[in-house]
């Protein structure tokens, strides 16, 4: 199956010319290490293999920092396949696309030598053309990650058919419920106890944060630095589906991101008191279940009548 990725060209696109005259996309971890012969390797054995030498190299980097500079690197190195749809942003704000072309290369004395082959498209994707999420997704600063979630939407735009329209409203009270848990993050109850992560070095925030097993839709810290939380937003999904998710990025969260001394929570957040989600998680000691309530008053307005 075709999968869809987004690879930036580094910070404020500086490379973006790079990436387009050569056919190529990159990214730099590691750079003067050919990694030619880590082909075939999966995640697991990469990051075994290259924690211990980005750590020594750069020791001021926290293993969060690591964990996401190499899991990026595996992404262009490893993940990509050959026939996969890439994107990459230009500095003229429009978004390239094109097709992986072939296996790693690597570039020796090139900025961002970790490369993979790009048959580019003619045209160039615009964002006001895409609707929200994928306007949103587009946004991280992630080096690269994946937007598979977008496979519909991004093929409807290379093919110029798409229609974005009014969205539903279901559609629009779930993004807009994001937003709002972000935006007013301090004065929920989360926020007493819970800020949203960031990670200053990679530029990183824990709204929409993209790991190597999908993109987990909040990633909070404790204030006090001793847990991480995975936030899941239900959205319409099953009770199975949700908690199964939830589970899949605390455990790649565990083992990529946390220190030795930080727990790794979970909490899924639902308009309703799903029975499913409650029976899924009574045999869950470390996910919690909240529910929001969406409050709407209509009142009159006092003013004077003169009839």
């Amino acid at each position: 199956m075709t999968r869809y990725w987004f690879v930036r060209p580094g910070r404020k696109a500086t490379y973006d010319s790079e990436f387009l005259e050569s056919s190529e996309v990159g990214i730099g971890f590691l750079g003067d290490v050919d990694l030619s012969e880590e082909a075939g390797k999966d995640l697991d054995a990469f990051l075994d293999r290259w924690h211990p030498v980005l750590a020594e190299r750069e020791p001021d980097r926290s293993k969060v920092s690591r964990g996401l500079a190499l899991g990026n690197l595996y992404v262009v190195t490893q993940g990509m396949r050959e026939g996969d749809v890439v994107m990459s942003n230009l500095t003229d704000g429009t978004i390239a696309v094109g097709t992986i072309a072939g296996g790693y290369l690597y570039r020796a004395g090139r900025p961002l030598p970790h490369r993979r082959p790009v048959r580019w498209d003619s045209q160039r994707l615009q964002r006001s053309d895409m609707t929200p999420e994928l306007a949103n997704a587009v946004k991280s600063l992630m080096s690269a990650f994946n937007l598979d979630r977008h496979r519909d939407e991004i093929d409807a735009l290379r093919g110029g058919s798409l229609d974005v329209g009014d969205p539903s409203q279901g559609f629009r009270l779930e993004k807009h419920l994001e937003d709002f848990l972000i935006e007013n993050w301090d004065r929920t109850p989360l926020g007493r106890s819970f800020e949203v992560f960031r990670d200053e070095v990679e530029g990183v925030e824990g709204q929409q944060f993209d790991t190597q097993v999908g993109r987990i839709d909040v990633l909070a810290v404790s204030r006090d630095g001793s847990e991480l939380r995975v936030v899941e937003l239900k959205r319409g999904r099953t009770g199975d589906q949700v908690v199964g998710q939830v589970l899949r990025y605390m455990g790649w969260v565990r083992e990529n991101l946390a220190e030795p001394h930080q727990r790794v929570t979970g909490l899924v957040i639902a308009g309703e008191a799903d029975e499913k989600v409650k029976s899924a998680l009574s045999m869950v000691p470390n996910v919690d279940f909240m529910t929001y309530r969406v409050q709407f008053d209509l009142e009159f307005v006092p003013f004077e009548r003169y009839v």
